[in-house]
C-alpha cells in the first residue's frame, strides 16, 4: 500500500499535443495478453490459450467551442497522453480515434476511444 499518495488534484488529456478538458470518467486497456482455459474432450487439459489485446483509452471530454470535434474524429497516428490524479501518466503510442464521435448537445460532452500500438505506464 501506498502511502502519502494523493488521488485528488488534476487529471489531463492530450492527444497529439492538444489538451482537452476531461469531463467524466477516463479508463484504460494497457493491452497485452489475455488467458483462457483449454478444455479437451475429456476437460480441462491444464493448457491455456492467449489472446492478444490492442490497448485503449476511453475518456469523457467536454465539446470546447475552440476545439474540432471533426479534427478529432479524423486523429490517426499521434501519441495520447492520459495524466491520472493518482500521479501515474499513460502514454498511447501511434494512436487514433476508433468509434465516431457522438456529442451530447445539451451537456456539452462526447466519449471519446483510442486504441494504438503500446500503452506504457509510468508512475511516480
Amino acid at each position: 500500500m501506498s502511502v502519502g499518495v494523493s488521488y485528488g488534484g488534476t487529471a489531463q488529456f492530450i492527444i497529439g499535443g492538444v489538451l482537452y478538458s476531461l469531463s467524466g470518467s477516463m479508463k484504460i486497456k494497457p493491452g497485452g495478453v489475455t488467458r483462457e482455459p483449454a478444455i479437451g474432450p475429456s476437460g480441462p487439459t491444464g493448457n491455456f490459450i492467449e489472446k492478444i489485446v490492442a490497448p485503449e483509452i476511453e475518456v469523457e471530454c467536454f465539446d470546447d467551442p475552440a476545439s474540432s470535434v471533426t479534427a478529432l474524429q479524423a486523429t490517426t497516428g499521434v501519441t495520447t497522453q492520459l495524466q491520472m490524479r493518482n500521479g501515474k501518466t499513460w502514454i498511447l503510442r501511434n494512436s487514433f480515434v476508433m468509434d465516431a464521435i457522438e456529442v451530447d448537445g445539451v451537456g456539452g460532452k462526447f466519449p471519446i476511444k483510442l486504441s494504438g500500438t503500446t500503452c506504457q505506464e509510468l508512475t511516480a
